[in-house]
């Protein structure tokens, strides 16, 4: 998964009972029942199988780690320092299946289980989801263009079995990547821009600090990214793509800063 900063515009808060969500909304900054939250996630993984050339399908396990803060703000890095309390811990790992159709067309079945707490009252969520997605790339002379989709199903329920939601989501992406050029002489990279739509079917419910619940059906987002190919790569080095991009749509402004793909 990539990095990313969210923000609403109107300052969205989220339903308690969705924080354990975060490994699939994103990291970003958001506020939960009055309270200023950034969510930050680690996105472990480990490939088992390598698909290639020769071998059509491979097994990755990935280990996203998501931790939240409340009541904290970049501008106070100065004053007080870096947060020492964790407000949210979620941790939900996952078997990823990929399996290359054609040499062009990519699907990666999934199955993710796993825990969210909130340390501030003591809640506590298991989480699952499953899902797909599916890559589809075809170069031409002077871009490589790149269609993905990504059909997916979450669940949150608390221990307790007190409060459980649903999260469902369609997305369908669009990416334009330009040749490559030289980049201080010794390196390649690359630029690209990209548009992405978004359609949830287990709707998004966020409610406003005036009390206005506002129903997120569907998005779009456009943006581009930036990458960098190392000429002498090593296992320690490792420069990710990084972006901007802007996600609107009933009523919700997201804005973005891209690490990684963006899909």
């Amino acid at each position: 998964m990539a990095w990313s900063f969210y923000r609403s515009s109107q300052a969205a808060v989220l339903e308690d009972v969705n924080y354990g969500f975060a490994t699939y909304l994103g990291s970003g900054i958001y506020t939960a029942s009055g309270k200023d939250v950034q969510i930050y996630q680690i996105p472990f993984s480990y490939q088992f199988i390598t698909a290639d050339e020769k071998k059509k399908w491979g097994l990755k396990l990935t280990l996203p780690l998501t931790l939240g803060f409340y009541d904290f703000k970049l501008e106070d890095i100065p004053d007080s320092g870096l947060p020492t309390d964790i407000s949210t811990f979620s941790f939900v790992p996952g078997l990823q299946f990929q399996y290359f159709v054609t040499q062009k067309w990519q699907l990666r079945p999934f199955f993710d289980y796993g825990f969210a707490q909130n340390m501030s009252n003591g809640d506590a969520s298991r989480i699952y989801s499953y899902g797909i997605r599916s890559y589809y790339e075809h170069p031409f002379e002077d871009v490589t263009f790149t269609l993905g989709n990504r059909l997916l199903h979450a669940r949150q329920r608390g221990v307790d079995r007190s409060a459980s939601s649903d999260f469902g989501t369609f997305e369908t992406s669009l990416d334009f990547r330009f040749k490559q050029f030289p980049f201080f002489k010794k390196h390649l990279a690359d630029f690209s821009v990209y548009f992405a739509n978004f359609q949830y079917y287990d709707v998004l419910r966020l409610v406003f600090p005036d009390d206005k619940e506002v129903t997120v059906v569907k998005q779009n987002e456009v943006g581009f990214t930036f990458g960098v190919q190392i000429k002498k790569k090593t296992k320690f080095i490792d420069i990710p793509r990084i972006g901007l991009a802007i996600r609107k749509g009933d009523g919700l402004d997201i804005y973005r800063l891209v690490f990684g793909l963006p899909f």
